[in-house]
């Protein structure tokens, strides 16, 4: 983890939570375009279930697998040598994990909507 923070950036890692919900808002979208354009809305898996609510409850679940995820490696940031941060350092460390707290809940806000909105 801390040679990675090295080789991507601080910055990099300050601002991944809403580069995953930019990615997120893409692929979400896009999918219930097409599925909406497939026909996908009108083919029935189990019950009241659409293969095309299935594709985008997936996403949204794996997008806020990738939220998790990013909030425990955000928190878990530590120095090189494991020292406790002092100055600029700490200050990228609190902003990291508290843009991607910010990022998971805009995420969840934003996509939720997939679990109960008629799609087309």
């Amino acid at each position: 983890m801390r040679r990675q923070l090295r080789e991507i950036g601080p910055l990099a890692v300050v601002i991944s939570g809403f580069l995953l919900w930019s990615a997120a808002f893409l692929a979400i979208y896009g999918a219930q375009a097409t599925g909406c354009s497939l026909g996908w809305n009108a083919e029935i898996l189990v019950g009241p279930l659409t293969v095309q609510r299935a594709v985008l409850i997936a996403l949204f679940a794996v997008v806020l697998a990738g939220h998790v995820g990013l909030l425990v490696r955000s928190t878990a940031w530590t120095t090189v040598d494991g020292r406790p941060e002092t100055g600029t350092a700490d200050f990228m460390r609190k902003a990291a994990s508290r843009l991607a707290l910010l990022s998971a809940a805009a995420s969840a806000v934003c996509f939720a909507g997939v679990i109960w909105l008629t799609p087309c």
